[in-house]
């Protein structure tokens, strides 16, 4: 008899963890107006998109499994530490580097950083990419919501 992997479901329960930190962390901040955000608006938005998509997905790995349909664990199954780290940086990176290069750099660092995790990805593929997602941001966050951090910033 195989064995069904919990991998998915370990990943989704992880998922709910985190979105209950931020609920819990931003229980004490104000939500505020769609038109009029507080501080608590975004991490309990977000905590609840987060909490509803991994219950989403981890209804559907109940369901394959109990259909006969869900992953089946391999031995050789090891956790990917290094792609783990490079989002780590990529993270990072954006953090310490957007409020002196400015929001659409910082995204484009970020993304390129990031896409080293998966190491098949094309190089064409990831810059293509990292432009769109730089346009992206720019238009919601810096036209669309008049965020007020500089689109691009002189380090120097």
């Amino acid at each position: 008899m195989s064995r069904v992997s919990l991998r998915p479901i370990i990943g989704y329960l992880l998922v709910c963890a985190a979105a209950a930190y931020f609920l819990w962390g931003g229980r004490n901040l104000t939500f505020g107006q769609v038109a009029n955000i507080g501080p608590g608006f975004y991490p309990t938005t977000v905590a609840i998109a987060m909490a509803g998509m991994a219950a989403f997905g981890l209804l559907t790995e109940i369901m394959k499994i109990m259909r006969g349909a869900g992953d089946r664990a391999s031995d050789d199954e090891r956790f990917d530490w290094s792609s783990l780290a490079v989002i780590s940086i990529a993270i990072l990176v954006f953090a310490y580097t957007v409020r002196w290069v400015g929001l659409i750099p910082a995204v484009v660092a970020t993304f390129i950083i990031a896409a080293l995790a998966d190491r098949r990805t094309p190089k064409r593929m990831i810059l293509i990419l990292a432009a769109g997602l730089a346009l992206l941001t720019w238009a919601i966050f810096i036209v669309g919501l008049s965020v007020s951090i500089p689109a691009f910033r002189a380090p120097w």
